[in-house]
C-alpha cells in the first residue's frame, strides 16, 4: 500500500499517485498520468451520477479492480487547501490496515487542482473476490440458514465486529460511514469474516472522540433495528464498553445513538418469512 498524508497533495496541477507495480495495468483502461479520469467510464458500471461515478473493471490478468471519480464543479471553497475526499479514504485504509483491521487496498489516487482549489478526484482499489455486503449476506445468505448454522454466522460476525470497532476507537480512529453496505463478508474455511471498506470520510480524532462512538454505532443500528433484538443490541454495546463498564455509561450511548437514528428513522427491512 502506497502512502500519502492526510492534506492536499499539492496546490496546482492534475497529479496521480499510482502503487509499484500496477501503472502498466490500469493503463489498460486509460488511467495515466496525462488523463482526464472524469472521462474514463471503463468496465461495468457500479453508481454513476454528475459528482460521484463508480465502475467494476476486469483487468487481462484476471484481477478485478474498483475505480471512482469524483467532479466538483461549482463547489469552490468545498475543499480548498483541504484533502479530498479519495485522499481521505486512501488515508482511511492506511489507518485501518496499521490498526489490524482487514480493509481493501488503494492501488491509485489522483487530484487536480488549480491555486488549491479541488476541480475532481479519482481512486483505484482492488476488490475482494468472493465477498459480499453484509446487508446483502443479512438478508439472502444469513436470515433463510438453518437455526444452528444461522447462530454460528451470527456469533462469528457480531463478536469481529465489536473487535474491530475497539480496535478502530481504541487508536483514535472513526469510520463515520459504518453502515453495513460497507462491511464486507467472506467465507475463509468454515468460517465467516469480515473486510471494512469505503471511508470518504474517516478520521482520526483526539477530541469529541464520544461523537465518533455514537456516529459509527447509528450507523451499524440502522440495520440493526430490522435483524437483531432489542437484547442483542444492548448486548452489542455491553461487550462494546466492557463488562466493567457502568449501566450508566452504555444506556447514555444507547439514548443518543436512538437519538442520532431518530432524526431520519431507517426503513425497516421486510424479511421473508
Amino acid at each position: 500500500m502506497f502512502k500519502i498524508k492526510n492534506k492536499a497533495q499539492h496546490l496546482q496541477g492534475h497529479k496521480l499517485y499510482i502503487a509499484e507495480g500496477w501503472r502498466d495495468r490500469l493503463a489498460e483502461f486509460g488511467l495515466k498520468d496525462d488523463c482526464n479520469w472524469l472521462e474514463l467510464k471503463p468496465g461495468t458500471a457500479v453508481s454513476e451520477s454528475d459528482r460521484v461515478n463508480a465502475y467494476r473493471v476486469e483487468l487481462s490478468d484476471n484481477k478485478t479492480v474498483f475505480f471512482k471519480t469524483y467532479s466538483f464543479q461549482g463547489q469552490i471553497f468545498d475543499y480548498f487547501m483541504r484533502p479530498s475526499k479519495c485522499a481521505v479514504e486512501v488515508n482511511s485504509y492506511q489507518n485501518l490496515a496499521s490498526i489490524g483491521i482487514p480493509t481493501i487496498t488503494p492501488l491509485a489516487f489522483g487530484e487536480d487542482r488549480t491555486a488549491g482549489t479541488l476541480k475532481s478526484c479519482c481512486i483505484v482499489t482492488e476488490a475482494i473476490e468472493d465477498s459480499v455486503s453484509l446487508n446483502d449476506f443479512a438478508l439472502n445468505t444469513w436470515h433463510p440458514m438453518p437455526i444452528a448454522a444461522k447462530k454460528k454466522a451470527f456469533n462469528e460476525i457480531f463478536h469481529e465486529t465489536i473487535k474491530y470497532l475497539q480496535m478502530a476507537h481504541n487508536a483514535g480512529f472513526f469510520h463515520y460511514d459504518l453502515k453495513w453496505r460497507n462491511i464486507l463478508v467472506k467465507k475463509v474455511n468454515d468460517s465467516y469474516t469480515t473486510v471494512w471498506i469505503d471511508s470518504p470520510r474517516g478520521r482520526e480524532m483526539t477530541l469529541r472522540e464520544n461523537r465518533g462512538r455514537m456516529v459509527d454505532l447509528s450507523c451499524l443500528a440502522r440495520l440493526a433495528l430490522s435483524y437483531l433484538s432489542r437484547t442483542q443490541r444492548y448486548r452489542f454495546l455491553k461487550i462494546y464498553f466492557g463488562e466493567n463498564t457502568s449501566r450508566n455509561k452504555i444506556r447514555k450511548m444507547w439514548r443518543l445513538v436512538n437519538n442520532h437514528l431518530s432524526r431520519r428513522p431507517p426503513k425497516l427491512v421486510e424479511l421473508p418469512k
